[in-house]
């Protein structure tokens, strides 16, 4: 087990990210991931991901109250996380936000504070933003417009409105005052979610102020924000590929990479694929397949290929065997690519997987 030490947080991980805990000024927001829904006086929020489990959020204001009751569902989660599912590990990534990456400098949302069904009608969260702006996140007193109960509301130094969204939550995320775009300036990302609280549906601003406000990009996907060698913002995108997994919670992904280039947020993914496709030792502060590398060992491979109705521990060779052989496809590595499909799979089904593969990478286009 390893324990990541932030700055007010900590994020503990067995094989996936299980738990975590954010200091706040008058208690300790502990988050668990476990593969039910559980009930206890100290929990004030379940995240339901449907087949990925459920989010439990819980608040402590002393110790004493870690009763026999946490403690068995701290035991719980850890004993979860021990299970040898590698593509959990993207997944959950994704989808725990609170969990969601390690001390290394990869993040995607943090814990800032956000505007959600559990703040009281009326309350405001209000931020300083560069250059003078402003932004307030508010829950609305409507109770019956549930899907767009939160609106995040951007005004100038004479507080005029220059940017206005709504959805079912709304926040800042903790990459603001970033120099997302490589002007030199600070940057913002505010999040909407337009999904009802569904595992779905979060889009991004990405705001820039200088020289004037604007609109750089709006994106559609949850951004996990790295920095590359130079120094300058990688916006990275999973994409998981749920009908090619056995379950939701095990299906293969893609890493795409896009960066600021003059002004317009591009698509870099092929400059990135010899990092995403390496067999980098952690921490890692970019999106890589380590993990799936690490599961594809000469044995796993031949136990695969030999296979005739897949086991769970070939179901999962084969899930990581297919993200390696999409990523090599989207680089344009199809030699590689059909050489990983045909260690994995019988021969009868390599050249039905290698157009099905095909297809999926192209349909991403």
């Amino acid at each position: 087990m390893t324990v990541y030490a932030q700055k007010t947080r900590i994020v503990i991980q067995s094989r996936v990210r299980f738990a975590g805990a954010v200091v706040e000024s008058r208690w300790l927001n502990g988050t668990l991931w476990l593969r039910r829904r559980v009930s206890h006086p100290r929990v004030h929020r379940i995240e339901d991901f449907g087949k990925l489990g459920y989010g439990v959020h819980f608040r402590l204001t002393e110790p004493k109250q870690i009763d026999r009751r946490i403690v068995g569902l701290m035991r719980e989660a850890y004993n979860e996380a021990r299970r040898p599912r590698r593509a959990v590990f993207r997944l959950i990534a994704m989808l725990l936000l609170p969990l969601a990456l390690s001390a290394s400098g990869l993040r995607a949302q943090d814990s800032t504070p956000e505007c959600d069904e559990t703040s009281p009608p009326g309350a405001r969260i209000q931020f300083q933003l560069p250059a003078g702006y402003g932004l307030v996140l508010e829950r609305t007193t409507d109770t019956l417009d549930v899907e767009f109960i939160c609106s995040a509301t951007v005004r100038d130094s004479a507080d005029s409105v220059v940017w206005k969204d709504s959805g079912f939550r709304t926040r800042q995320d903790d990459w603001t005052g970033k120099d997302l775009d490589g002007d030199g300036e600070p940057d913002a990302v505010i999040g909407v979610d337009t999904g009802g609280g569904n595992r779905c549906c979060w889009g991004f601003a990405l705001i820039r102020f200088s020289p004037a406000f604007e609109v750089m990009a709006r994106i559609d996907f949850l951004p996990f924000f790295a920095n590359d060698d130079s120094g300058r913002v990688l916006i990275q995108q999973v994409v998981p590929f749920y009908d090619l997994g056995p379950d939701m919670a095990s299906s293969p992904i893609v890493i795409l990479v896009h960066q600021f280039r003059q002004g317009k947020l591009v698509d870099i993914t092929q400059e990135r694929c010899a990092k995403i496709l390496g067999r980098t030792a952690a921490p890692r502060t970019i999106l890589d397949l380590g993990p799936e590398w690490d599961e594809v060992t000469p044995e796993h491979l031949a136990a695969s290929r030999q296979a005739g109705k897949p086991d769970y521990d070939v179901e999962q060779s084969r899930v990581a065997a297919t993200t390696i052989a999409l990523q090599q496809i989207t680089c344009g590595q199809d030699s590689a690519a059909a050489e990983m499909v045909n260690a994995a799979w019988p021969p009868s089904e390599t050249a039905e997987t290698m157009v099905r593969f095909r297809k999926v990478v192209q349909g991403m286009k």
